[in-house]
């Protein structure tokens, strides 16, 4: 596939030249220790300094593979996950998702977990990885002690968010939409219906349909939002200078 990618950075060379280091010497112990220095780069963003570099230069390489029990293991390419989370990262951004914003993750291994850990990392939002085994009060006290303004969950576990705060706005990712999500999360909510991406199944629910709760919301409505914007994410969104 084509892919621009982006460039490497100062920052970019700093690791790498760090991570060869260690890779030339796999087995000389004393040599590693003496001769290793860290990095120390001003910033470094993994996702535009490091991710997106390699799939400039491997786009086509594999980058993550899902293996699960009785299914068939499916791949996604670095250039493909490249451009899914700058798509990801543009749409958080129109949602309101601003550098520096709490946003806990509470999704299942699937590619829907990459794509927004990625997008995240992209508009300098900050994520906090949540188990999906955790209970309503835990998940509650969770959010209110990092006073997150953002959750992402499975639809499937919208009830577990009825004693979450209502300043939190919550993402709820999966192919079933509730007819009344306010019921299930015990306040009265907006339904936005956006359709992420072409559909692949390997996508998983993410490519499916996304809704969030609206505290500020009077009441239950729905809006179709149509596909995620096909624009590509700058280097500079860390200083709010990308065009989204």
């Amino acid at each position: 596939m084509t892919y621009p990618g982006r460039q490497a950075t100062p920052a970019t060379h700093a690791v790498r030249a760090a991570r060869d280091f260690l890779l030339a010497h796999p087995h000389d112990y004393d040599a590693a220790v003496a001769g290793f220095r860290w990095p120390h780069p001003e910033s470094f963003n993994f996702a535009l300094e490091w991710f997106d570099v390699v799939a400039a230069e491997h786009p086509d390489r594999p980058a993550v593979t899902i293996a699960e029990p009785g299914h068939e293991a499916a791949s996604w390419t670095y250039g493909e996950l490249s451009q899914r989370s700058d798509q990801v990262a543009s749409w958080l951004r129109d949602l309101g998702v601003r550098p520096g914003d709490l946003m806990v993750v509470m999704l299942n291994n699937t590619i829907d977990l990459w794509e927004i850990l990625l997008g995240l990392l992209k508009v300098g939002a900050v994520a906090i990885p949540t188990s999906t085994l955790l209970s309503e009060t835990d998940l509650a006290w969770r959010i209110d002690t990092v006073s997150a303004g953002w959750a992402i969950a499975p639809t499937a576990l919208a009830e577990r968010f009825a004693l979450v705060r209502p300043e939190t706005t919550v993402i709820g990712v999966g192919h079933d939409v509730p007819h009344r999500l306010d019921r299930l999360v015990g306040a009265p909510c907006r339904l936005r219906h956006v359709r992420a991406g072409r559909g692949d199944p390997r996508r998983g629910d993410l490519a499916a349909v996304l809704h969030l709760r609206d505290h500020r919301s009077p009441q239950a409505r729905s809006s179709y939002a149509g596909e995620l914007p096909d624009r590509a994410s700058l280097h500079d969104v860390l200083v709010g200078r990308a065009p989204w």
